[in-house]
């Protein structure tokens, strides 16, 4: 149609899109950029820091690089452990929470160590450890000994190993007492056992047991041994 100006259609979206966005913040991106050096800057230092930290604990901090380890069973329940070397003193019960084994963590020298059990010291020893090297000791199980039904007075009962180790005692004596309802404990190695119980140098009794890791024995002489 002649005498009517058309506008471009470019020039009406473009102020139409001029008009609708909004304004846009100018350098944000350059605002950030401070921020977020300052921030990597401080997690490294106080990675830095975290690191140093440990560092320095571990460095002063010894660690213990051998044991004494002690291995009992559960004739052994409640037995109390003492290591010692000058002032410091290590101690540890034998129990079945340890399973009556454990180990005493300790630096490398020269220790004295007791274990006693119903009060009856079954170790008394001084001892060396080396680094990385340690040592044990294996307690003989504890046996119950009843005396015999014939007895009026106190009981002498030799024990005697059948085939003991080189460094074994043989014989082991005991005196069993009325006061002590002619009762003992005795610690005898795993092994064959003969029994010889005398009163007033007479012969009351002759028994034969077998002693065993693990297996708790009560043995009443001159009757039936309990397993």
């Amino acid at each position: 149609m002649k005498g009517v100006l058309e506008k471009p259609v470019a020039d009406v979206s473009t102020g139409a899109a001029s008009e609708l966005e909004p304004d846009r913040p100018q350098g944000g991106t350059l605002a950030r950029g401070p921020f977020v050096r300052i921030m990597t800057f401080v997690i490294i230092a106080v990675v830095v820091a975290m690191m140093a930290l440990i560092y320095a604990r571990w460095a002063t901090i010894r660690e213990p690089s051998s044991a004494v380890v002690i291995l009992g069973d559960q004739t052994h329940n409640g037995a109390t452990i003492e290591v010692k070397r000058g002032k410091n003193t290590w101690s540890a019960v034998l129990n079945d929470d340890n399973h009556f084994e454990t180990p005493i963590l300790l630096d490398p020298g020269r220790y004295v160590i007791k274990v006693t059990h119903k009060n009856n010291v079954l170790v008394s020893d001084d001892f060396i450890v080396e680094s990385l090297r340690g040592c044990q000791y294996v307690l003989p199980p504890a046996v119950e000994i009843i005396g015999p039904p014939a007895a009026t007075r106190d009981v002498q009962v030799t024990l005697e190993k059948e085939n003991p180790s080189p460094h074994e005692n043989s014989n082991q004596e005991l005196t069993l007492s009325l006061a002590q309802g002619y009762h003992k404990t005795a610690y005898l190695s795993p092994g064959e056992y003969r029994a010889t119980a005398s009163q007033d140098g007479r012969v009351i009794s002759r028994d034969v047991f077998t002693v065993q890791r693990y297996h708790p024995l009560t043995v009443k002489l001159g009757q039936a041994t309990d397993h």
